[in-house]
């Protein structure tokens, strides 16, 4: 009799398809604070990730909540299928109308493997992520440097802007993106200031109300002169 799987993950049918190698490292980029701490940019690997099924129709997912498993049932789901496939006979000790044991293994089996296919795909997505992130950061600082002296080579030969279009057009994003984000920011800032200035008339007029309602101040009284 074979041995129980040991890991949770273990599952009996076929395990899923690992995550697409990396290939070798294509550049190092200084990340730290101050360029003090180097980071590995690799090469995107030649595969292409595997797309959904032709037909797919992505549900709600409240159509599956509450039936994720904890921590416990993950750990012992393996278990669970491996002793119902060496013990087939459920029914005759719980009765006609309990599910199969073969259904309810295959049922584990099938939960176990898109279990451990969505963590490779979590870790493979974190990790396309970080190099993204890096490979921009690394190409946007190299073209931060062309940017100022390809200004002034615009305004001296405007014809430059034929040979090299896309750096260009890069320049005129970066510039119309700032220009959007310091009017936003003007524009936040106003909105601030009528907000205070509306928030200290409330105030103002709430404690000059207060007063003039408050019967422990004593208004002052007025002098009427007659004259006969």
């Amino acid at each position: 009799m074979s041995s129980p799987p040991t890991s949770p993950h273990a599952a009996a049918a076929a395990s899923p398809p690992a995550a697409a190698p990396a290939a070798p490292s294509a550049a190092i980029v200084p990340c730290g604070p101050l360029g003090s701490v180097s980071c590995t940019v690799d090469a995107p690997p030649s595969t292409r990730c595997p797309s959904p099924p032709a037909g797919f129709v992505l549900l709600n997912s409240r159509t599956y909540r509450g039936y994720h498993p904890t921590a416990g049932e993950l750990a012992a789901a393996s278990t669970a299928s491996y002793d119902l496939k060496m013990n087939p006979d459920l029914a005759a000790m719980l009765g006609p109308t309990v599910p199969s044991a073969a259904l309810i293994a295959g049922a584990l089996d099938l939960a176990l493997q898109w279990r451990a296919a969505r963590e490779a795909s979590e870790a493979w997505d974190e990790y396309v992520r970080q190099q993204d992130g890096l490979a921009w950061m690394q190409a946007l600082k190299l073209v931060e440097q062309v940017k100022p002296l390809l200004r002034i080579a615009l305004a001296q030969r405007p014809a430059l802007a034929g040979k090299y279009r896309g750096l260009a057009e890069m320049c005129e994003v970066a510039d119309s993106v700032a220009s959007k984000s310091l009017a936003t920011r003007r524009k936040r800032a106003k909105v601030k200031e009528a907000e205070a200035a509306q928030a200290a008339t409330a105030a103002a007029i709430e404690a000059a109300t207060a007063a003039a309602t408050d019967p422990a101040v004593v208004q002052p009284t007025k002098k009427v002169t007659v004259t006969i």
